[in-house]
């Protein structure tokens, strides 16, 4: 079994998740952290022949970037021998396979039950542009905040009332008359660069779904969601883009 670009830069994302993962048989993957504040779910080009739970994905990494060094890599999955091959022409390593009750996986096939009360659009661009700029002013929280006509991303700290904030608009996502705040922690904020759809579900749940590939992120709200008077939107209220 061999693994794309597409599929390492996968598995360095869900490294900054959590340092383990449950490799699940097929080519449908995902990983959570231990605290389940944010988990994300992925399809790869490889399609894996077995489960295997591996607890350190980083070193994994460094070991397929040093046998990757001595030509093309491939990797095995002997059966009953709980190990994880990975193989050049010239070079091979083995990684024994974890204990499954160690490794902290996503909730099965989750997808939330209820529709979500507040969508727009997040291009890769503002995403790293809204992380960059609490990285620069060591703000600890990214808010997504309407004013019922335009969207704003703001860096704060909301636990400080006199922090300095750095705002910027969110071109292409007007509203009518339906006014939020959506507070989320950077550090939770951890999903692959790319343009999201962003889904707001009540009270306090996040999800980031690519428009570019098959990528699902979610994230805890660090507050419970905001509206206008206190309200949510009627059912029949548009409050998507």
């Amino acid at each position: 079994m061999q693994l794309s670009k597409s599929d390492l830069l996968l598995l360095s994302n869900f490294a900054s998740i959590n340092q383990s993962v449950m490799f699940q048989e097929g080519n449908k993957q995902g990983t959570s952290a231990n605290s389940q504040s944010m988990f994300a779910y992925a399809e790869f080009d490889a399609t894996f022949p077995t489960d295997f739970p591996l607890f350190d994905l980083n070193h994994f990494l460094q070991v397929y970037d040093l046998v990757a060094s001595t030509g093309d890599v491939e990797l095995e999955f002997p059966e009953e021998e709980n190990v994880l091959i990975v193989k050049s022409d010239v070079t091979q390593q083995g990684l024994r396979a974890a204990p499954v009750e160690v490794i902290r996986t996503p909730p099965k096939d989750f997808t939330p039950k209820e529709k979500p009360v507040i969508s727009f659009t997040l291009k890769e661009d503002m995403l790293a542009y809204g992380k960059k700029s609490a990285a620069i002013n060591q703000f600890p929280n990214l808010i997504f905040e309407s004013d019922g006509a335009d969207i704003y991303m703001t860096a704060e700290n909301i636990e400080n009332p006199s922090s300095e904030q750095h705002r910027r608009k969110i071109e292409g996502n007007l509203k009518s008359g339906f006014e939020f705040r959506v507070v989320f922690s950077v550090s939770r904020l951890k999903m692959i660069s790319d343009d999201y759809r962003v889904d707001i579900y009540n009270p306090i749940l996040g999800r980031f779904s690519s428009e570019n590939r098959d990528y699902t992120f979610y994230s805890a709200l660090d507050s419970n969601v905001d509206y206008n008077n206190g309200q949510f939107p009627d059912d029949d209220e548009d409050v998507n883009e």
